[in-house]
């Protein structure tokens, strides 16, 4: 029998844990990482700054979604 190895997804600037729900549900081990708290997100959470955590704990996982603020809303822009 083989077993499957669980990939650690990192799911970077994550609100409500939308995109690491399909993450979850294809069998990925999610953690979301956000600024503001998330009290919704039914994920391993972190509240933080999301490039700090990728920095020091990147290294950690074996898949990384992020999936910054749209234009309007970043210094970026």
């Amino acid at each position: 029998m083989t077993m499957n190895p669980i990939i650690r997804c990192l799911d970077l600037f994550c609100c409500a844990g939308g995109a690491g729900e399909g993450y979850r549900r294809a069998g990925f081990d999610v953690t979301g990482v956000d600024i503001r708290p998330q009290p919704r997100n039914p994920h391993r959470f972190i509240q933080g700054d999301a490039l700090e955590f990728l920095r020091d704990h990147g290294q950690e996982f074996d898949y990384i979604h992020a999936s910054p603020p749209c234009q309007g809303y970043s210094t970026l822009a």
